[in-house]
């Protein structure tokens, strides 16, 4: 979901290839979790929201890459695999939500109300746009694609902006209950950096 490395970045284990063994490592234990209790639906829905604002946190690393790399040497190579990890939280965070949210299938949305009921779509459509962007998550897709590949690989900012919306829209459970002013405060945090990296990156 990024450019490949540059040339002349520091190699070895750098804080930014740490942060993202770390991140590996917590997606084994979120992976894990799904076994804790597995039958009781309570626990992993809360499961579920912490494996979706996971998935929004390796996504605002990677957007935030480059502006970090001062503070974090080494994060902008490892922005690929930041990519592919979002993407992996979010499958994760899906399945779980459907499984303990929607009673096994997507209809169960629509015993949702009509708000939250948008929120799920958002999110079902950062998904959708999140897998041509992980399957071309390559070497290979950059050297055959060319200048469609960075064109392609934009629209991981519109995939942001759903995420935050579908954040929004189906609320977070296990802070308070679903869509406090914390909650939309947090939202809107996130929605602005968004906003802000993407005016970064357009004036460089």
């Amino acid at each position: 979901m990024s450019e490949s490395a540059a040339p002349g970045r520091p190699r070895g284990i750098t804080p930014g290839r740490r942060l993202a063994w770390g991140l590996v490592a917590v997606f084994a234990l979120a992976l894990a979790a799904n076994w804790v209790y597995p039958d009781d639906h309570l626990i992993q829905q809360r499961v579920s929201e912490v494996q979706g604002h996971l998935a929004l946190v390796c996504l605002g690393l990677t957007l935030a890459a480059r502006p970090l790399e001062r503070r974090i040497p080494g994060l902008l190579r490892e922005r690929r695999t930041l990519g592919l990890q979002a993407f992996a939280f979010s499958v994760m965070h899906t399945w779980s939500t459907i499984v303990h949210v929607l009673g096994g299938s997507l209809d169960g949305m629509f015993f949702l109300p009509l708000d939250m009921q948008l929120g799920v779509m958002l999110g079902v459509v950062a998904l959708m746009v999140m897998v041509p962007l992980a399957l071309t998550s390559n070497d290979l897709a950059v050297r055959l694609m060319k200048g469609a590949w960075k064109g392609l690989h934009l629209s991981v900012f519109f995939v942001a902006a759903l995420a935050v919306l579908h954040t929004l829209g189906t609320g977070v459970h296990y802070v308070l209950v679903a869509r406090t002013p914390l909650t939309i405060s947090a939202t809107l945090v996130l929605l602005g950096c968004v906003l802000w990296v993407w005016r970064l990156r357009q004036s460089n």
